[in-house]
């Protein structure tokens, strides 16, 4: 009897634990999403006119460079690396994109060179972890430096207005009666683009295998070094989209301002979506509500007054919050 009632008290305490383990995966797994809802049932109550078609445009428009970079970064991440450099990358694209319209007038051809600049950039991130074993965050923070600098130097630190057809298509057009930004677009593209590489390709399973463990998937005959490589190289890729998009929105090229804090950024908006920082599944959906997120915290702060700095600090409270909780969790 006593037998019995003991397993019964086992069996009642394990489905305790598992379902106190399910409720801390779903809020993992829906931070985003459950925070993107408290923001907006904030403002519906404190910000007058939130409710509007206008509203949603301008949120999806001011998200749609940090969506790219999220995008490449939930992948980077996945591997088991980071990359730091990306707002760098940025500032390089437009630089470059921005300089060579305004001297050839030939868009095309700009935009080619400055993906691929990018590209270059992203090979040798790639290079210096995989085939150099540097520590991605060490080897980052270095070429971060070097990009910014480099894109100053090229730019000369002058920003220059920058007058595309080709950049009003994209960011100043509306498309219906309801006045959906061209803008949206490729920002919805990009997110699918990164979940079929990521779910249907065999690509996006080496590069959820090597973020779980990279012996396991050495021996399980997946190119570790190349698969590395090549996660740096589309992050580069995703990172110089969001450049163009930047230059476009604001009809400029600075160097010095464009894609500052976009890093911190992407990887508040990676974590908080779910994706784990030790590598593993990447959860893009997830990501995409963080990067929406990540607006929406500058909108509500915007909205009420507070300095805008005061965003940064909550982003890095939710960098930090999506660690614990990681942490909590696999312990």
């Amino acid at each position: 009897m006593h037998r019995i009632i003991e397993k019964k008290g086992v069996a009642l305490m394990s489905r305790k634990q598992i379902s106190k383990t399910s409720v801390i995966d779903f809020i993992i797994n829906n931070a985003a999403i459950l925070m993107c809802v408290i923001l907006i049932i904030y403002n519906s109550v404190f910000t007058a006119k939130f409710f509007q078609i206008n509203t949603l445009w301008n949120m999806l428009s001011q998200t749609a460079s940090l969506m790219f970079v999220t995008m490449g970064m939930t992948i980077v991440i996945s591997a088991g690396c980071t990359d730091l450099s990306v707002g760098a990358i940025m500032a390089i694209s437009s630089s470059i994109c921005g300089e060579l319209i305004l001297a050839t007038g030939n868009e095309a051809l700009a935009m080619l060179i400055a993906i691929a600049a990018c590209l270059l950039c992203g090979l040798v991130n790639g290079t210096l972890v995989a085939k150099c074993n540097l520590q991605p965050m060490v080897a980052m923070l270095v070429t971060r430096m070097v990009y910014r600098a480099w894109a100053q130097i090229y730019t000369s630190g002058i920003a220059r207005t920058v007058n595309s057809a080709f950049g009003r298509l994209i960011a100043q057009t509306r498309l219906f009666s309801f006045r959906m930004p061209v803008i949206v677009i490729p920002m919805v593209f990009i997110i699918c683009l990164a979940a079929f590489i990521v779910k249907k390709t065999r690509f996006g399973k080496y590069v959820e295998a090597v973020g779980n463990n990279q012996r396991t998937a050495y021996l399980c005959g997946i190119s570790v070094t190349g698969t590395i490589m090549a996660v740096y190289l589309l992050s580069a890729f995703f990172a110089s989209m969001a450049g163009m998009i930047e230059l476009f929105r604001s009809g400029a090229t600075d160097a010095n301002t464009i894609g500052i804090d976009y890093e911190m950024s992407a990887i508040a908006a990676t974590t908080i979506g779910g994706t784990s920082m030790r590598g593993g599944k990447a959860r893009l959906l997830g990501a995409a509500a963080g990067a929406l997120l990540m607006t929406l915290i500058t909108m509500t702060v915007n909205f009420t007054n507070i300095t805008y700095q005061m965003a940064n600090v909550l982003k890095a409270v939710i960098i930090i919050m999506a660690l614990a909780m990681q942490s909590a969790n696999r312990s």
